[in-house]
Order: structure tokens, then sequence, then C-alpha cells
């Protein structure tokens, strides 16, 4: 059976245990970098490089990254969205999928945030599991 293609590994170096990056591992910069300059020219040469793919039998994997990065550039450069965002990743020490999910939209992010923690740390007769549950639903 052929080994599935990783695209982060082989296209952006992106180990499988960084996987999935955050947007700072993404564009390939220092997490929390706050230059507007340097986000912008990080993501320029992201995606210039993943055009180079766009035609080849990864066509549609490479046009996913480039959303993914696209994404990343636009939470990034937005000051709330970033801070919302950075404050997501300080709290878990990674991204999850949802936060991905939800970076471009602040105001989203932050109520289910504060839902989540409602949930898993306010006052409840629900065993820590029974609260997981509800709160990742």
């Amino acid at each position: 059976m052929p080994e599935k293609f990783d695209a982060y590994y082989k296209w952006l170096g992106i180990p499988p245990p960084q996987q999935p990056p955050n947007h700072y591992r993404l564009l390939g910069i220092e997490v929390s970098e706050g230059n507007p300059d340097v986000i912008e020219s990080a993501a320029d040469q992201r995606m210039a490089h993943l055009r180079s793919f766009q035609t080849g039998q990864n066509a549609a994997l490479s046009q996913r990254i480039l959303n993914e990065i696209a994404a990343a550039r636009v939470c990034l450069l937005n000051p709330a969205k970033k801070a919302e965002y950075d404050a997501a990743v300080g709290r878990a020490g990674k991204v999850f999928n949802i936060v991905k999910a939800m970076s471009p939209n602040p105001d989203v992010l932050h109520r289910s945030i504060e839902l989540y923690k409602g949930i898993m740390f306010g006052p409840s007769q629900l065993s820590r599991q029974d609260r997981e549950l509800l709160a990742t639903v």
C-alpha cells in the first residue's frame, strides 16, 4: 500500500508531530509574531511556493492549504482576530480544529470559548467526562 502523501511535511517542512499546524507554524514564523510586514511576507512566500503544485496530481490539496494560509493571513493581520487566536493558543498550548475554524470570526470564537469554560469549570453535578462531551459537541 502506498504511503499517504503528507503535503505539510513535503511542501512546508512541518513534521507530523506539529500537525495540524497553528497559523504561525503554517506561515513559518515565530509564535505571536506581531509585525504585519513579516506576516504578510511569510504568507506571500508560502503561497507562491504552493502555487507551483496547483497543476500536479495534488492540485486539490495545494488549493486547500492555500486557503488555510489565506485564512491564517487574515486572522493574524487583524488585531482583534489575532488577540483571540493568540489567547486560545496560549490556553491550550496548541490549536484545535475548532479554533482554526472559528478564528476568522473573533466574536464567535470568544463566545464559544466562554461557553466551553462555563460548562467545564462552572458548578455542575455532571462528571468531568459528561461535561467534556457537552462542551465539545
